[in-house]
C-alpha cells in the first residue's frame, strides 16, 4: 500500500456505483466503461484477475443497460 487510495474493483471500495452510473446517463454518456484491474487482492496471477474481473462484471451488469 502506498499513497492516500487504494485500487479496488467496483462493488469493493467507496463509490456509490449506481448514482456514479445513474449520473452518466443522465449527463448522456453512451460509451465505454473500462475496469482497470488493478485491486491487490485480485491480482497476481492469472486465474485471480479472472475471478476479479468477474467479480467486477457481474456488479455492474444492473447499472448497464
Amino acid at each position: 500500500f502506498s499513497g492516500w487510495w487504494r485500487y479496488r474493483l467496483p462493488g469493493r471500495g467507496e463509490i456509490d456505483w449506481g448514482r456514479f452510473m445513474g449520473t452518466l446517463a443522465e449527463v448522456g454518456y453512451d460509451d465505454v466503461i473500462a475496469i482497470e484491474h488493478e485491486d491487490a487482492i485480485w491480482y497476481g496471477d492469472v486465474e485471480r484477475n479472472k475471478r476479479g474481473l468477474v467479480l467486477a462484471k457481474k456488479y455492474l451488469e444492473p447499472y448497464i443497460v
